[in-house]
Parts: structure tokens; C-alpha cells; sequence
């Protein structure tokens, strides 16, 4: 996902006129062959490298969408199982007391107990460790949730500038074009 959010590209072979007003060395003829370059093709160019890192960029942002969305159907399952395993330790508890209220007492009820206690005492240590795995994983679910919430932020600031540099493009194109004639 690091490749998706690289730092701000300009077309290849493209040039701004502070870069060739920067180069040092340049002779006469040098800055004429450069203005006789056409500007429309340096313009589409930039415009098409443009348009394609901006459909990188909603690539990245749909895969982030997909990994939060199965980060919560996981969180979810995880709380569901936990949800069970209370309600198994419930009724074991409930019909631990049911049993404690009879009056039976011999050593098949002293073993049956037991065996119930040592039940319970197994089901409480996977719910104690169901309880840890799913601390676990919310945590790590929230870092990831924080992380991507993040990366999507980032990939959106970058498409609105994306966004704002295409347009300002289009609107000088469209100043810097000559009207059309014959109105």
C-alpha cells in the first residue's frame, strides 16, 4: 500500500519555465528549440500521466475501503464468538447452582460437582483467553482502521490537489487559446 501515496510526479520530458530559466549554460539556440517544442503535447501529457495517478490513487483507496470493511466483519465475528461463550458459561453456572440446591449428597454428586467445576474452571480460562484475543484484535483492528482512515485521508488531499492542478491546466488552456473566428 506504501507505493500508492508516492510524493507529487511531473510528466516525463516535461519542463516548467522556472526549470529552463534555472539551467545553467543554456544558449540562444538551446531556449528556441525548447519554446518550439508544442505545448500541447507537453499539456496532454501532463494531463494523461496526471489522470493515470489519479486512478492509482482510486485504486489504492478502493483496496483500503475493501481491507477496513473485512477488518470489521472480523471484529464482529470475534464479539459474536465471545458472546456465545458468555452465554455457555451462564447456563454451566446455572445448572452448577441448580445442582447445588439438591439435596443429594454423596460422592456421585461430589464427583459430578467437581467435574462441573473443572468445567466451568476450563470455559472461564477460554473466555478469559477469548477476552485477550479479542482486546488483541481490536487494538490491532484499530491501528489498521487508523492507519487506512489515514492512508485515505492522504490519497483524497491528493486527488483534490490532483483535481485543482487539472483544472487550473484547463482553465489556462482555455484562456491561452485564441477565440474562435467567424462570430
Amino acid at each position: 500500500m506504501g507505493e500508492c501515496y508516492s510524493k507529487k510526479s511531473v510528466a516525463p520530458g516535461s519542463e516548467t519555465p522556472e526549470r529552463s530559466s534555472i539551467t545553467s549554460g543554456s544558449s540562444e539556440s538551446d531556449i528556441q528549440q525548447i519554446n518550439k517544442i508544442p505545448k500541447d503535447s507537453l499539456e496532454t501529457g501532463q494531463m494523461s500521466f496526471t489522470l493515470t495517478h489519479l486512478e492509482a490513487l482510486e485504486t489504492c483507496l478502493k483496496e483500503a475501503e475493501e481491507k477496513a470493511k473485512t477488518l470489521s466483519e472480523q471484529l464482529s465475528a470475534s464479539e459474536g464468538t465471545k458472546s456465545k461463550l458468555l452465554e455457555q458459561v451462564s447456563w454451566l453456572q446455572e445448572k452448577l447452582e441448580a445442582l447445588d440446591h439438591k439435596e443429594d449428597s454423596g460422592d456421585l454428586y461430589k464427583k459430578m460437582v467437581l467435574a462441573k467445576d473443572q468445567c466451568i474452571e476450563k470455559l472461564q480460562a477460554e473466555v478469559k483467553a477469548s477476552q485477550e484475543q479479542l482486546t488483541a484484535h481490536k487494538l490491532k483492528h484499530k491501528r489498521k482502521l487508523k492507519k487506512l482512515q489515514t492512508d485515505l485521508a492522504t490519497a483524497k488531499q491528493e486527488a483534490a490537489i490532483t483535481v485543482l492542478e487539472l483544472n487550473e491546466k484547463i482553465k489556462t488552456l482555455f484562456e491561452g487559446t485564441p477565440a474562435p473566428r467567424g462570430t
